[in-house]
């Protein structure tokens, strides 16, 4: 089966981080102290008598690690949890992309016509950059995500406020799906604060010759 150029097995390690990594960190937070513990003392260490049990101190050890990465993990989601900005495409119309070509590159240029709110109720949102998050299928099967740099919204946007028709685009070089395929992707805003805001994951129709 041929593949778009572009498509690449880092994308893969991207999504697979993206969807297990926090997984991955606390099972390695929880093995490597206890499994240092012992490769410095001993197996005897677990079953020798101190005024506590050696396995209960490996245990206690274990937990330290991921408990302090889930009270960080779960401190940063809460700062987060609330965007200060909702994005909202304008309708069926408003998502599409096509195939351009840079020298002999195929380009994707990817085009969405948005509505963005800012809830904070005081100061004005600066959005100086966005983010295309791609999500396609290494050979049909394997999921893979690819992330884009694009300009963000050109006006700052006053508090408790709507900015509507706000046209963004992207460029996906080299392309990551045929002529005709139908774009996944969702949209984030990152704002003067380094504030991420993403939108729904969207579907963009392809516009274009075959």
């Amino acid at each position: 089966m041929s593949e778009a150029p572009g498509r690449s097995w880092r994308d893969v390690l991207r999504w697979f981080w993206d969807t297990f990594g926090s997984y991955i960190t606390t099972a390695a937070l929880a093995l490597l102290p206890s499994g240092t513990a012992v490769a410095i003392y001993g197996r005897d260490f677990v079953t020798s008598s101190h005024s506590v049990p050696g396995w209960a101190i490996l245990i206690a050890v274990a937990l330290v690690g991921p408990l302090a990465f889930l009270l960080v993990r779960e401190g940063l989601r809460w700062r987060r949890r609330t965007p200060t900005l909702v994005i909202e495409h304008r309708g069926p119309h408003a998502l599409h992309w096509g195939m351009g070509q840079r020298d002999t590159t195929d380009v994707m240029q990817v085009f969405g016509d948005f509505t963005i709110t800012n809830r904070a109720s005081s100061g004005r949102a600066f959005t100086p950059r966005s983010i295309l998050e791609v999500r396609y299928r290494r050979w049909g099967v394997l999921p893979a995500r690819r992330r884009v740099d694009g300009f963000g919204v050109y006006e700052p946007i006053p508090p408790v406020s709507i900015h509507g028709n706000e046209r963004l685009d992207w460029h996906v070089e080299p392309a990551v799906l045929k002529r005709g395929e139908t774009l996944v992707a969702r949209v984030c805003l990152i704002d003067h604060l380094r504030g991420e805001n993403w939108s729904h994951w969207l579907r963009w129709p392809y516009m274009g010759p075959g």
